[in-house]
């Protein structure tokens, strides 16, 4: 309730926000509309709420919209993954996404135990789940083709379905 009284008593408006708890703390973006003549004094006023890290950088979010117009959405799907824990395995997924022109729109990645029945057996999971989407047309036999690759290079089980596109592409 801090955050946004203060931004609005800056005269800023919550045009988006993205919030969730990552590990032991709540996190949270935060797209505000407001005159840039107040910028710098609202940004001090936040930072001086009580246990609040605040980090500001200056956007335009009007030239997403011009190249969305421009540009549509022509694919879009959910990823989902879940394999054992270590290094690599979400560069290996992002990085396959990359480079077959995919763009996230969202990434949700945590670790998980699980035990065994007796629970004397334990593994340490990674579980992904994303929305991806595609400005141009996707073959999604090849992109499988390529995701069985990365499952067999990081040991995760790795799906992507496509889902109906949304009016709103931001």
């Amino acid at each position: 309730a801090q955050l946004p009284a203060a931004i609005e008593s800056a005269g800023g408006n919550v045009l988006d926000a993205r919030m969730n708890r990552v590990g032991t703390d709540y996190v949270g973006m935060l797209l505000v509309e407001l005159d840039p003549q107040n910028s710098a004094a609202a940004t001090a006023q936040l930072r001086k709420l009580p246990n609040i890290s605040v980090s500001v950088a200056p956007t335009q979010p009007w030239v997403g919209e011009v190249q969305a117009k421009a540009t549509p959405v022509v694919y879009s799907a959910q990823l989902s993954a879940i394999g054992p824990d270590g290094p690599g395995a979400l560069r290996s997924i992002t990085q396959l996404l990359s480079n077959e022109g995919l763009d996230l729109s969202f990434l949700s990645c945590n670790q998980h135990w699980q035990y065994g029945a007796d629970r004397s057996d334990v593994q340490k999971l990674f579980i992904v789940s994303g929305l991806i989407r595609s400005f141009v047309p996707v073959d999604e036999g090849e992109l499988n083709d390529r995701l069985q690759r990365v499952e067999k290079e990081t040991g995760m089980r790795i799906a992507v379905r496509a889902v109906a596109l949304e009016p709103s592409t931001s």
